[in-house]
């Protein structure tokens, strides 16, 4: 059983960008976007972060990859995220600017100032996929909102 959740585990990022497919079509050459890289919020720590996993699936699709987070610091960014080609952003602003789709992987307390209208102001295409359940999708009218867990 504990090998069959750990393989579950394993898997669940990688529904965020199956998910980002559905909505989006081909990934191929898509702008898109990882919000959050801590493997939770409030730390600086990337080991067993979902968004390895996720980051080299979007390579991997030929997505242009783009990621920020408030605390990771690109200049000690370690193995093995180091050695994925993706781009940091610097600010929430930058990291959604003209991106078709967003995906919620750390629910850090900036990105509830994530809104419908700042992201149809800002976003190539209105496109939000909550990883974390942390958004009500009811509260996202406007935008194709995607999640996994309570935020649906």
């Amino acid at each position: 059983m504990l090998s069959s959740v750990l393989d579950i585990n394993k898997r669940q990022p990688l529904k965020l960008v199956e998910l980002a497919r559905q909505e989006l079509g081909s990934l191929k050459d898509k702008k898109i976007t990882v919000l959050g890289l801590a493997f939770k919020p409030e730390t600086d720590d990337i080991r067993e972060s979902a968004a390895i996993a996720i980051i080299k699936e979007l390579i991997s699709k030929k997505a242009k990859v783009f990621a920020y987070d408030p605390v990771v610091n690109p200049g000690n960014v370690q193995p093995p995220l180091k050695n994925l080609k993706f781009t940091f952003a610097k600010s929430l602003e930058e990291a959604v600017k003209g991106k078709d789709a967003c995906l919620l992987v750390t629910n850090w307390k900036e990105f509830k100032k994530i809104t419908p209208e700042f992201l149809k102001k800002n976003m190539a295409r209105a496109v939000l996929i909550d990883g974390r359940g942390f958004f009500d999708g009811k509260d996202f009218k406007g935008v194709q909102y995607s999640g996994i867990g309570l935020g649906k």
